[in-house]
This record gives C-alpha cells, structure tokens and sequence, in this order.
C-alpha cells in the first residue's frame, strides 16, 4: 500500500473536517487514498486533488475546471485530477 500524508492546513480548511484518524503503517501519518482519478505527479501544473466529500458536496468530477481564489495572488484555474479519502 502506497501512503500519501496528510495535506497541510491550508488544503485541510477546504477539504472539509478530517473524521477518521488512522496511521499510515508505512509513514506513522494519516494517509489519503485515491478514490478516483490519480494523485500528483511530476510534471503537473495547476492540478489539483480534492476530498471526495467536497468533491461530492460541490458536484466537482475530475476533469473538471475549478477556480480558486488565491487572495493576493488572484484567482486560478485549477484542473481536478483526482479525489481522496482520509484513512
């Protein structure tokens, strides 16, 4: 089992509360599964994963274009290229 950690705060606010709270064996940190799509890869730009309750609450699939408002630094757009669940 490939483990990712646990996004940093920023993402967390957005993705929506964490529930459950279980170790990834390999890291001794929370783990994200994908769910749908795929995770990051090199390369990438302007993608983003997203959980898969706030993916659901706002009707977001991947592929899908989503505007961010990134403050100062003004909105963007960003392609959703995967969901996750905390496990």
């Amino acid at each position: 089992m490939e483990c990712h950690p646990k996004m940093g705060s920023g993402v967390k606010a957005t993705a929506g509360a964490i529930i459950e709270e279980q170790r990834c064996p390999i890291t001794n940190k929370f783990a994200n599964i994908i769910t749908s799509g795929r995770w990051f890869e090199a390369g990438d730009e302007n993608v983003i994963v997203l959980s898969g309750k706030t993916a659901e609450k706002n009707n977001i699939e991947v592929s899908d274009i989503v505007n961010l408002n990134l403050g100062k630094l003004g909105t963007l757009e960003w392609e959703v290229v995967g969901t996750y669940r905390v496990v």
